[in-house]
């Protein structure tokens, strides 16, 4: 529905996802980083929040340890964390 680039490695969207009850806005985040802190996830979080919009984390590259064991709370519920290849 709509995007913006924020930086080289870094790209925001609003996406339309078809789902069985109709359409859903994600708020969704591409970064293209070796390794994505806990600090990346958390801000793309808060900026969904903020949209009041699900959370689509898209990254290249890898995650931290410590953003893995942040992410088995129940804090991020309306995160989806996806690697591209």
């Amino acid at each position: 529905v709509e995007s913006e680039v924020v930086r080289k490695t870094e790209i925001n969207f609003i996406l339309s996802v078809p789902t069985a009850v109709g359409e859903i806005l994600y708020f969704a985040k591409a970064k293209n980083k070796k390794k994505c802190s806990d600090k990346d996830v958390s801000s793309a979080f808060l900026e969904g929040q903020m949209k009041k919009l699900p959370v689509l984390f898209l990254y290249g590259g890898e995650i931290t340890k410590k953003t893995e064991e942040m992410l088995q709370q129940d804090i991020f519920k309306n995160l989806i964390l996806l690697h591209l290849d």
